[in-house]
């Protein structure tokens, strides 16, 4: 997955990409960082999935923002991604 982007001039970034789960997932979770509470929770369409392509659409950016991407899995298991989404 590419770990970084920019938003377009609405501030707007399509965040997509691909998760391999030896476990099936159970959820993923975006949080911007620096925030304590997540701004998106994807506990549907990523759930019972080993194999799950996803695109969240970011709005809002109007500064560079780091994206942090929990995945977890039923297992207890969690993975974290961090992506940048530089502002136009």
């Amino acid at each position: 997955n590419i770990t970084e982007g920019t938003a377009n001039s609405a501030g707007e970034y399509s965040l997509t990409g691909h998760i391999s789960s030896a476990v099936r997932l159970d959820k993923v979770v975006l949080t911007k960082e620096g925030q304590t509470a997540p701004f998106f929770t994807d506990e549907s369409t990523a759930k019972n999935k080993n194999e799950y392509d996803f695109s969240y659409l970011i709005t809002g950016i109007a500064a560079n923002t780091y994206i942090i991407m929990d995945a977890y899995d039923q297992a207890g298991g969690k993975i974290t991604l961090r992506f940048l989404i530089k502002k136009n």
